[in-house]
């Protein structure tokens, strides 16, 4: 079995012991809080490869209800991002996208 899959399938396991715990705590609420687990990195490190081989062997092997979102999902559309950067012209991170402040932050409590 190739090292990129014996480490997912480490991750998947262990975090399906975390996710039944969360969900055993929250056996008696008519409302369940969503387990929420963050992976962070530089850019170009693998990290939309390994969250969706995760979600995917949480699904296939556990059953779970696991969905995958990014922050890249979350950025303000085009005309809104025109719209910050034109507002905050003497604020260089106004100016680019994935900065605090471009992301849609409605979208994201959702």
């Amino acid at each position: 079995m190739p090292v990129f899959q014996e480490k997912i399938e480490y991750i998947v396991n262990s975090l399906a012991g975390y996710i039944d715990r969360h969900f055993k705590g929250q056996s008696t609420t008519p409302t369940k809080r969503p387990f929420i687990f963050g992976l962070t990195g530089l850019q170009g490190r693998s990290k939309s490869t390994c969250t969706n081989a995760t979600v995917k062997g949480l699904n296939d092997k556990h059953k779970s209800n696991t969905i995958n979102i990014s922050l890249d999902d979350l950025y303000l559309d085009y005309d809104d991002l025109v719209k910050l950067r034109l507002a905050n012209p003497d604020n260089r991170l106004a100016q680019f996208r994935g900065q605090p402040g471009t992301h849609d932050m409605e979208l994201a409590r959702s």
